[in-house]
């Protein structure tokens, strides 16, 4: 890679990386803001008091313990085999976090997208009878009114929507 080709591949994840949003959630997980000095702890905690011995708790991200216990129960550690299958449980334990990271950001994605759609909707408004063309203005209050029905409605759409889950 040549300097020309650096700059815009850095300025391109520069750019998607430095978001406010990503920001303000990297500083919520660390307890900065909010100020909570126990989420940080709480992990600690929560790694300190795993037993590594309890097969029934292990997953896939967990390939560091899985890693310790192999290591226990394997005599010979410098065996071809034993370096491949650590490999192979390196890989997908990698594998498994960032297929979990990419369906955790498209729920979001699809969480913002549901949001944006329902954001612009058109109010269910009547146009005056004698309209002929220009602004329209309306009161405060019809505005509220036809906010209230929309929600009502999207609120009958979900629940149609839930029972045909249940029924079919």
């Amino acid at each position: 890679m040549s300097k020309r080709d650096f700059y815009p591949l850095f300025h391109t994840a520069w750019h998607a990386s430095f978001k406010e949003t990503t920001i303000l959630q990297a500083f919520e997980a660390t307890g900065l803001l909010p100020f909570n000095p126990q989420r940080v702890l709480q992990r600690f905690t929560a790694e300190a008091s795993g037993n590594d011995s309890d097969l029934s708790r292990l997953s896939a991200s967990d390939w560091m313990k899985i890693e310790r216990l192999m290591r226990r129960v394997v005599t010979d550690q410098g065996d071809r085999q034993v370096k491949k299958l650590s490999q192979v449980l390196h890989t997908n334990s990698v594998q498994n976090a960032l297929l979990k990271h990419k369906v955790h950001q498209l729920q979001e994605a699809l969480k913002h997208e549901k949001k944006r759609r329902q954001q612009g909707k058109a109010l269910p408004l009547q146009e005056p009878e004698e309209y002929h063309g220009g602004a329209v203005f309306w009161s405060p209050r019809k505005v509220k009114e036809a906010r209230n029905q929309q929600a009502l409605r999207t609120h009958e759409e979900e629940q149609q929507q839930h029972q045909k889950l249940v029924m079919g």
